[in-house]
Parts: structure tokens; sequence; C-alpha cells
């Protein structure tokens, strides 16, 4: 589906997940997808005050991703001293004008039916890990207890950046295009 390539790493300065202005260490990926010739620049930050996030800074071969670079970023939590976790919300254009990307909470139904994609399958191709609601996974019983999301080994830093991948580049890439139904793949999810 795609290749993650690691390049350098580098000094850097920005806003943290939560607002705050630091300086890090960041990790830059290059990611380029088999289906069409697309290739962005991801970073996965390292703050100085231990916040980790993942944020596109740059894209070429379609448009529609103009609209993430710099924004859409997927932050990265410690769960405790061996894993992580991060949410897992879809980027999607809006349809009404001005058309850019939003983040939306999606299950595992629309990845399914929409981007004819197994999330899980293609997530476990980079790392063993545990993907399901926050409800399932952390016994939440908050608002935000049906958004998905992702436990995986600290170690691990390639998983969330395909999660970022499979959850920003390839919904806004895919989520509007015709979908051609298959019995086999419906019947084989919902047993």
């Amino acid at each position: 589906m795609f290749q993650i390539e690691k390049q350098s790493r580098i000094a850097t300065k920005g806003q943290t997940c939560q607002k705050f202005d630091a300086t890090g260490i960041g990790q830059d990926y290059i990611i380029r997808l088999n289906q069409c010739p697309i290739t962005a620049l991801l970073r996965y930050n390292t703050w100085s005050n231990g916040e980790r996030d993942i944020t596109c800074l740059d894209v070429s071969g379609d448009l529609r991703l103009n609209k993430i670079i710099g924004r859409m970023r997927l932050c990265i939590e410690n769960l405790d001293s061996s894993y992580d976790y991060a949410t897992l919300k879809t980027a999607l254009i809006k349809q009404e004008d001005p058309a850019f990307a939003t983040l939306h909470k999606r299950n595992f139904t629309f990845y399914i039916d929409v981007l004819d994609m197994d999330l899980v399958a293609e997530l476990r191709k980079f790392g063993d890990c545990k993907i399901n609601s926050k409800e399932i996974l952390f016994n939440s019983i908050a608002k935000n207890r049906s958004e998905l999301c992702i436990v995986y080994a600290s170690k691990n830093e390639t998983l969330p950046v395909a999660a970022y991948i499979l959850t920003r580049i390839i919904p806004i890439l895919y989520a509007d295009r015709p979908k051609v139904i298959s019995n086999n793949l419906s019947t084989s999810w919902h047993k």
C-alpha cells in the first residue's frame, strides 16, 4: 500500500499538541504510496517537554493533500513505561465551501465500507498493537469513549507513522472515490 523510508534526524522548533512553544528533535520519514505518484515528508517530533507528535511537512502528487501540511497532527501519549497510545481520528475534506480538511471520529466499518481497507490488519503489518475504542481499551466512560485508539510498544516509531498515513492521507485520497462493493469482504468482515 505504501512505503516508509527513514531519513535524517533534525533539531526542530514549533508548537506541541498542548500548544506550548518548544524545541525538540524531529525524525523525518519519506512516504511513497504504491497506487499513485504521491510522496509526503512526515516528521515524528519529540519535544523538550516530553510531548510527541507526527505532522506532515510537505506533499507532492495530489493538491487535496496540501490541506494537511502543518495540520492534522497525530498526538502520541504515554500509557506507561513500555506502551504509548494515539487517538485515530480520520481526516476528511468537507463537502461544502470552503473545502478544507477536518478530523472526524470514524469506526472500523467506515474503513471497510468506504475505503475498502482493514485498518487493523494494515496497522499490524508495522508491529504488534491493539486497536479499538477508548471504552474497550481503557474502560473510558468519557464523551470521547467511542474514538478509535491504538496502543503499541513505545520503541516502535514506525507504527504511529503508518497510523498517520492510514488515518490522514489515505482517507483524503480515497473517501470520495466510487465504491465497488465486494460481497466477500463485506460478508467476512461482519461474521
